[in-house]
């Protein structure tokens, strides 16, 4: 590259970097280029001989299409400071290869690749020779390696958790110099499959945060690696918003060796029913959501719903169900709705917190149907978990914002051992929302009553705290929660793949351990998702190998312990992938 090219490369990517707000500090652009005033740095061309992208499929080095089946090792919550040795040995490549993968996608952390404080941006030798050891194990057991930062400088592996890192122009710089390093190293190394410079991506404003850094991570990786494929997955969320389609989630790069992935564990109450959720600020423990498949249960495609209505025009009305200031003892609820418009089609349970000071508990919700056929229970909900409940605030105009308000698990019940609590609000708008599993098909004519405890502390007489129901449509026929729920979830990302001419990796599939258990359907779950990505032409990766809630093996400590393996999953793996 001559002088003449790298300035007007690098006059481009400062435009990009300011209109981003990720200008660079320290590093300058010519390091991000990979590129400094004493030339270019040679890097060998492309070559076959690495397995690599040939138009929309993933091709081996011996241009044979490549279908990949893998699994992730290690645990994606690590927080340690030293590379994470009891995650696996030789000896997980070699099981996992029995098992008929071909890969492993291994998960990396800023925490443990750099020193931040006294070398940040630089692999640490430690950290080089771990993944080194990796290298090795896996071409002995000949698999390939997908290298893929989790965690970035600044940020975590939580939800929404990256905001540090995507506001901060010298986190990013130390971000793209350590896969510099990491590119560079490997270039030569046919056993790594590629790399996944940062999976998920969480953008803490807008698509084009993922775009321009997706942009500059490639760059800086070519410059020094032109062999590897690379690995760039949809965003998982945006301003912690979750709902975001294919078009608004995905980003292209202008390179014709890029894999495009996106996460399978869904729907998430399903697959993370009765674990404590590590990936939230506040870890909690989700409720039960039921079995798969079960043709009385639905699942939500949120692009497919619309809110129509609330229940704000009940008997009694919503003014007279408001919680008083002076109702300080657990106090009865009880409102009728009826179902007048045929475009609702599903309910919400919601605990209402608007214009709220003061602090409300909620409890022991009973909705039962009455219809022209008789009277019956749809939901009998003893509140035990906030996992079933999702706290929401906005602002005068809707708009999602986190302001602080709190929820939380009290021991004060009405039934049970459990109450809920919404408090501290400050905004105009904030309600805990039903889960999925807690949705429920309405019928038009029917109407519905609901019955709920509601107690208070320090309520304002302006409060409006109290429990409705939102009602939603939906632009399609719900159906029960079965295979078509699982190909209508991947046909959605499979279509913009199809229409963008990639190839596609879903990133992580795979159920925690009380989907295996008690007749949950867990295993038939695994077998359709592994049918449905073959038929789609879609690699998969396993979530994961061993990890306590999600592992094939689930001790929390020490290397894999064959006591703890799920042996009708590797056997289903295993049938399956051979």
């Amino acid at each position: 590259m001559s002088h003449g090219d790298r300035r007007a490369r690098a006059g481009v990517l400062q435009r990009l970097l300011r209109r981003m707000g990720v200008l660079a500090l320290g590093l300058g652009t010519s390091a991000l280029l990979g590129c400094s005033d004493s030339g270019a740095e040679s890097v060998a061309p492309a070559t076959k001989a690495f397995a690599h992208v040939e138009g929309d499929h993933l091709v081996d080095g011996s241009g044979a299409p490549l279908s990949l089946q893998g699994v992730a090792l290690g645990d994606v919550y690590y927080g340690g400071n030293d590379p994470p040795r009891e995650s696996h040995g030789p000896e997980d490549y070699a099981r996992i290869a029995q098992m008929g993968m071909n890969y492993v996608y291994l998960p990396l952390t800023a925490r443990w690749l750099e020193d931040a404080a006294t070398d940040p941006g630089v692999v640490e030798a430690e950290a080089l020779a771990w993944l080194d050891d990796n290298v090795t194990w896996a071409r002995a057991s000949h698999v390939s390696l997908l290298l893929a930062m989790v965690a970035p400088p600044g940020g975590s592996t939580i939800d929404c958790g990256n905001d540090a890192f995507w506001a901060s122009a010298e986190a990013q710089e130390r971000w793209l110099a350590l896969w510099r390093s990491l590119a560079a190293h490997f270039a030569g190394e046919p056993t790594i499959l590629g790399y996944a410079p940062l999976d998920p991506a969480n953008p803490d404003q807008s698509l084009d945060q993922w775009q321009a850094l997706a942009e500059l991570a490639t760059t800086t990786i070519r410059e020094v690696d032109r062999k590897h494929a690379l690995l760039f997955s949809r965003a998982l969320s945006i301003a912690c918003r979750f709902d975001k389609e294919a078009d608004d989630s995905f980003v292209l790069v202008d390179d014709p060796n890029v894999v495009y992935g996106f996460d399978g564990l869904q729907p998430w109450f399903y697959v993370a029913q009765l674990i404590t959720n590590l990936g939230t600020p506040t870890p909690t423990m989700l409720g039960a959501y039921g079995s798969y498949p079960d043709e009385n249960l639905f699942t939500i495609d949120r692009t497919k719903a619309t809110w129509l209505h609330a229940s704000d025009d009940s008997r009694p009305s919503a003014d007279e169900l408001k919680l008083l200031p002076a109702e300080t003892a657990w106090t009865k609820r009880t409102f009728y709705y009826t179902i007048t418009d045929r475009q609702l089609k599903y309910a919400q349970p919601v605990f209402l917190g608007d214009h709220s000071a003061g602090k409300a508990y909620f409890d022991d919700i009973l909705i039962e149907e009455l219809s022209e056929t008789g009277e019956r229970v749809v939901e009998d909900l003893d509140v035990e978990s906030l996992g079933d409940w999702n706290l929401w605030e906005g602002d005068a105009a809707t708009n999602t914002v986190h302001a602080g308000a709190v929820a939380k698990l009290e021991k004060d019940a009405h039934r049970g051992s459990a109450s809920i609590s919404l408090s501290d609000v400050t905004t105009p708008f904030a309600n805990l929302g039903a889960a999925d599993s807690l949705l429920f098909l309405v019928n038009f004519g029917s109407t519905y009553r609901v019955t709920s405890w509601v107690k208070g502390e320090n309520v304002a007489a302006s409060a409006d705290f109290r429990v409705r129901l939102d009602l939603y449509g939906y632009s399609e026929a719900l159906h029960g929660f079965d295979r078509s729920t699982l190909e209508e979830f991947v046909g959605k990302y499979r279509a913009w793949g199809r229409a963008a001419g990639v190839p596609m990796l879903v990133t992580s599939l795979g159920v925690a351990r009380p989907s295996f258990e008690d007749g949950r359907g867990g295993l038939e779950w695994v077998s359709d998702m592994i049918d449905i990505t073959r038929e789609q032409q879609l690699g998969f990766t396993y979530y994961g190998y061993h990890q306590q809630n999600w592992g094939i093996y689930a001790n929390a400590e020490g290397l894999p312990d064959p006591e703890t393996v799920n042996q009708p999953l590797v056997d289903l793996l295993t049938e399956k992938l051979h």
